[in-house]
């Protein structure tokens, strides 16, 4: 092969290990903006789950405060925490692209609307049940205990000691049955029925037995608006406890439900930090992995190039060496030295030019020769043959 060959092809080899250095190096950069890319999905994914349990937590805690001293604002701040747990819903669907993950989301959803119905319809109750409370019964009682005093007054009028007595025990039986009203309005709890259901009873028996006693029509009228009272307050109370018994119920299951929510959300959430903890490790590994083999490629290639390079200024130099041998014989009238090189091409057409150069010398030295003793001889017409 001739050095240019050599030379051509050494060219084309290092143009084609650059070319596939540069191969790897695009395909490792394509391989590393796809992981970074589904890295970013994952992150964003997690951050926004991360912002939608904090709202569920929200709803959670303001569903305990509610359930501490049954603040109104407390249940419009659960609805506000679920009504941003949908839009965080909605952003997360984006960037899922597993099915069971999108499953997930689509349960915290139907879960959240769940709950804001179950949220709605505690409310209702609890509006229907204080407005039994605040409508009816407070209203029957003050009116009931106005009542009473009137016949307190018309009893001690009228010097009527029995009926004076009645009138107090009702009056420290409606007390009682207003200060227990009050506190279940409150506080909901199923225990204070009894005791609510019995004061009333206690109040009712009082009224009935003062009824036989009272001698005046103004009495007898103002203890017919007492018992009128009295029974719109049972009957009022029965349907408020209906009514709370469905609050408690509805909040027991809104509780239940936001538990369940933060847990699917919690488990997804944690789901995600573990891939995108995997897929972290994962891009540092294979960014390691590309970059020992841009390192080997590009190693194995400087010594091909080295080892090309050098076999080619070798075959130059040897060359160059052979030739520069040879002058110098020839430099010095040596022209039995031969070439011992082989090329072909332009340089083999010197080569082979410069072979020629001895017996060409040695011709024309021969020719001087001969020519130097046919002058010695007398023949002045002899010439040199310089075309032989």
């Amino acid at each position: 092969m001739t050095t240019k060959f050599k030379i051509i092809i050494g060219f084309f080899l290092m143009v084609a290990l650059t070319g596939g250095i540069a191969l790897i190096g695009y395909l490792n950069y394509q391989t590393t903006s796809a992981q970074f890319g589904e890295y970013r999905r994952l992150s964003t994914f997690s951050a926004i789950m991360g912002d939608m349990n904090t709202q569920l937590y929200a709803a959670e805690a303001e569903l305990y405060m509610f359930l501490d001293d049954n603040r109104k604002e407390h249940m419009d701040k659960v609805l506000a925490a679920l009504a941003s747990v949908g839009e965080h819903v909605d952003a997360a669907e984006k960037e899922v692209v597993l099915k069971e993950r999108k499953d997930a989301l689509d349960v915290i959803r139907k879960r959240a609307l769940t709950i804001s119905d179950l949220r709605e319809k505690a409310r209702a109750s609890l509006v229907a049940a204080q407005e039994q409370y605040t409508g009816v019964m407070q209203k029957s009682n003050r009116a009931m205990g106005a009542r009473l005093l009137e016949i307190a007054a018309l009893a001690r009028k009228a010097n009527n000691a029995e009926v004076a007595y009645l009138t107090s025990q009702a009056l420290e039986r409606l007390a009682m049955a207003r200060s227990a009203l009050s506190r279940f309005s409150q506080s909901r709890a199923p225990s204070e029925e009894e005791l609510i259901k019995g004061n009333q009873e206690n109040l009712d028996k009082v009224l009935r037995e003062m009824g036989p006693l009272l001698v005046s029509d103004e009495a007898k009228a103002a203890h017919a608006e007492a018992m009128e009272a009295c029974k719109a307050v049972r009957a009022s109370f029965s349907s408020m406890f209906v009514n709370f018994t469905d609050v408690n119920a509805r909040l027991t299951e809104l509780q239940a439900q936001i538990l369940e929510t933060v847990a699917i959300a919690e488990k997804l959430n944690a789901d995600v930090s573990d891939d995108s903890t995997r897929l972290g490790a994962q891009i540092l590994s294979d960014n390691n992995a590309a970059q020992n083999r841009l390192l080997v490629t590009g190693g194995v290639g400087l010594v091909f190039g080295i080892a090309c390079a050098l076999l080619i200024v070798v075959g130059i130099v040897r060359m160059l060496n052979e030739l520069a041998r040879f002058a110098s014989a020839v430099a010095r009238g040596d022209f039995k030295q031969v070439i011992k090189v082989r090329e072909k091409g332009e340089i083999g057409t010197v080569i082979e030019a410069m072979r020629h150069i001895p017996q060409t010398l040695e011709h024309v030295i021969q020719q001087a020769r001969e020519l130097s003793n046919a002058i010695s001889s007398g023949e002045f017409r002899k010439r040199l043959d310089t075309n032989s």
